[in-house]
C-alpha cells in the first residue's frame, strides 16, 4: 500500500534514534483483558524533541504520527509473521506549517487526529481551535490547503475538542470530541458524503471517568473501534476499548460493546493513538501508542493487541 510513500519518506539528518525496551513479561506469556490480548509491548525513548504523540496511522512498514505541538514523526517499522511491530527505525520529525510557511506551535497546532487520504494528503484535526484541515506534503513538511470543517460549539472547551477523526468505510469522516456535554455524552459530527457537508451531529457514550482519544475502522467489517482513557490520582491512568457496529454509526446515540479495560498493570500509559488492521491470518489486531506529554514521569508506550470476535465481544 502506498509504495511511493516509502520513497517519499527518506531518512532525514534530523532523525531521532530511538532506544526501545520490550515488555519482558510478554516474552513469556500474552496478557488477556476480557476481549483483548496484549501480544507485544515496547517503551520508546528518544531525545527531548520526541514524544507527545496524539494520533498514528500505519501504511505497511511505515508509521506517521502527529503530536500536540505540531510535529509529525515518520517511523520505519519491522513486522513479525503475525503482523505485529517488532522493531522501530529512527523517528524523523517534520512539521505542520501555516499559510505563511511558519511552523505551528502548541497554541495553534495542537494536532490530535489524523486521516491519511493518500501518500501526500492528510486530514488533521486540532483541539482548542476546533477544526479539521486538509494538508499536503511537500519537501517533507505539511502545508495547509483548506479547512473542511470547524465549529465554535460552546461544549468544546479547552482540551475538550476534536480529539479523534476517522474515515468510515463509505468514505465519510467522523469527528469525535474528547469532552462531554452536560448530558454526559461526547458530541460527534459525520460528514454527509465523503468530505462534503452538511455535517450531521450525533453523540457517543464513553464510560464514566473515561473520554475518547482516538478511533479506527475494522477494515473487514466497518465496525468502529474506539480508544478511551481515564486518569485519577487514586486509580492512575487507564484505557478502555469499545466496538461500535458499522450498522449503528448513523444512529443519533452511539453505545458500543466494551472490549477491555486496562490499567498500569497492563503496561499502558496515556494512550491516545490506535491503528486497527487485519493480520496476515485474518485476525483483528490493533496498535496503540501513548502521549508522554513531554513529561519525564510518563512514557511513550507502543502496544500490539489482538481483539476477539465473538458475540460477547460485539462481533456479528
Amino acid at each position: 500500500m502506498w509504495t511511493s510513500l516509502l520513497a517519499l519518506l527518506a531518512l532525514d539528518p534530523l532523525a531521532i534514534n530511538l532506544r526501545v525496551e520490550r515488555f519482558p513479561v510478554l516474552d513469556d506469556q500474552a496478557i488477556v483483558a476480557h476481549c483483548v490480548t496484549l501480544e507485544r509491548g515496547f517503551t520508546l525513548f528518544g531525545s527531548n524533541g520526541f514524544g507527545g504523540v496524539s494520533a498514528m496511522r500505519i501504511a505497511d512498514d511505515r508509521a506517521i504520527a502527529v503530536t500536540d505541538v505540531g510535529t509529525v514523526f515518520d517511523f520505519d517499522l519491522q513486522r513479525d509473521a503475525a503482523g505485529f511491530v517488532s522493531a522501530f527505525g529512527p523517528a524523523t520529525p517534520h512539521y505542520l506549517l501555516d499559510t505563511d510557511g511558519e511552523r505551528l506551535n502548541k497554541a495553534n497546532g495542537d494536532s490530535e487526529g489524523l486521516i491519511l487520504l493518500d501518500d501526500r494528503t492528510a486530514l488533521i484535526s486540532f483541539e482548542n481551535m476546533n477544526r479539521i484541515d486538509r494538508y499536503h506534503r511537500a519537501e517533507g513538511d505539511w502545508h495547509p490547503d483548506a479547512t473542511i470543517f470547524e465549529t465554535d460549539d460552546a461544549r468544546l472547551g479547552r482540551n475538550d475538542g476534536f480529539e479523534t477523526i476517522v474515515q468510515l468505510a463509505d468514505g465519510r469522516v467522523m469527528a469525535l470530541a474528547e469532552g462531554k456535554g452536560a448530558d454526559g455524552w461526547s458530541p460527534l459530527w459525520i460528514s454527509h458524503h465523503g468530505l462534503n457537508g452538511p455535517w450531521r451531529e450525533s453523540a457517543y457514550q464513553a464510560a464514566d471517568e473515561f473520554n475518547p482519544t482516538d478511533a479506527d475502522i475494522d477494515p473487514a467489517t466497518g465496525d468502529l473501534i474506539v480508544l478511551e482513557r481515564a486518569f485519577s490520582r487514586t486509580k492512575g491512568v487507564r484505557a478502555r476499548l469499545v466496538r461500535v457496529p458499522a450498522g449503528d454509526l448513523d444512529k443519533n446515540r452511539l453505545i458500543g460493546t466494551e472490549l477491555a479495560r486496562m490499567s498500569f498493570l497492563h503496561g499502558i500509559d496515556n494512550m491516545e493513538a490506535i491503528e486497527v488492521e487485519r493480520a496476515p491470518d485474518g485476525r483483528l489486531i490493533a496498535h496503540l501508542m501513548s502521549d508522554d506529554n513531554f513529561n519525564d514521569i510518563q512514557r511513550t508506550v507502543f502496544l500490539g493487541i489482538s481483539i476477539a470476535e465473538t458475540p460477547e465481544c460485539g462481533a456479528k
